[in-house]
């Protein structure tokens, strides 16, 4: 979709400004240290894109938990390598002694002595009881979907998104910097979320345990766009093969397109480096056979089911 406006200018929305395309860089949607491509970008303000790959999508990807996960998928990042996940603050043994924990996929562990600075033999390593401290950062999940939501939003969307949903809200989640500042986001516009290890709240009335679901059934990234008859576009996002979170912003649902590709809304995937695209009916009877028949999927796509 071209999006150049007059004047070789470019809207970017993460900031919401028109700029000139020169300020612009491509921002990777679902970040390739993730398990994005380079297929799927966007124009945006460069100094933003430069900001939010550090707060956001570095601090994500450098998370244990997310690293374990990068490591089982092969996803390399920028760096073309895959990374070691590693626990830098751990102890080993009945005594506590200092160490580091390598997590090796189906290999065994290894643990770093810090006091004699050596790695452990197998045997040594036997028996031994491990601990370690995790540190997950759950604010910067709810700025990671304010951010895919705002950048996929364009991206599939296109001008209807810009003139027609209420971006402004998504922006302040991407914003937030803690639980206060989100309290006060939540206070201040009407869009909502539901994340990945933040406890779902009263206020969380959608049931989007289908759209998990889908995530966790994908393997690689999901990005799920549903408009509701509500006047909310609900938003999903997965990465390697789990959820990270939901999010809904006001929309003017009449403007936006609700057939053929965006029949009951929009699914993008990036799957071993590659881009699909499916109506959000579709894919749901995809990942559910047994939902084919009740969904009547519409006859003209021809996309083989998972598996095959």
């Amino acid at each position: 979709m071209n999006r150049l406006l007059p004047g070789n200018q470019l809207w970017c929305p993460y900031t919401g400004s028109v700029l000139p395309i020169g300020n612009c860089s491509p921002e990777h949607i679902i970040p390739l240290a993730l398990g994005g491509c380079d297929e799927l970008t966007i124009p945006v303000d460069r100094s933003m894109n430069t900001l939010l790959g550090r707060k956001v999508d570095g601090v994500l990807a450098n998370e244990l938990g997310i690293q374990i996960r990068r490591r089982e998928f092969a996803v390399k990042g920028h760096s073309g390598k895959i990374p070691q996940p590693t626990a830098r603050v751990a102890s080993y043994g009945v005594d506590g002694r200092p160490a580091q924990i390598q997590f090796n996929g189906k290999n065994p562990l290894k643990v770093w002595d810090a006091r004699e600075r050596r790695v452990l033999g197998e045997q040594e390593a036997v028996g031994q009881s491990l601990r370690f401290q995790l540190h997950l950062n759950m604010i910067v999940r709810v700025r990671f979907v304010a951010k895919v939501l705002l950048s996929a939003g364009y991206s599939v969307y296109g001008e209807c998104f810009r003139h027609h949903a209420d971006h402004d809200a998504a922006r302040r989640f991407m914003n937030v910097s803690s639980f206060s500042d989100l309290e006060l986001a939540l206070d201040q516009c009407m869009a909502r979320g539901n994340w990945e290890l933040i406890p779902k709240q009263a206020w969380w009335d959608i049931d989007d345990s289908v759209n998990q679901e889908l995530c966790k059934r994908t393997e690689g990234a999901t990005i799920i766009m549903v408009p509701g008859d509500d006047g909310m576009l609900l938003v999903t996002v997965g990465i390697l093969g789990t959820w990270i979170g939901s999010m809904t912003i006001p929309v003017d649902v009449d403007e936006l397109p609700l057939d053929g590709e965006h029949d009951l809304g929009h699914v993008t995937t990036v799957i071993r480096g590659r881009v699909q695209r499916y109506p959000y009916r579709q894919y749901v009877a995809l990942s559910f056979p047994e939902e084919v028949d009740r969904l009547a999927l519409p006859a003209s796509i021809d996309i083989e089911p998972k598996g095959q």
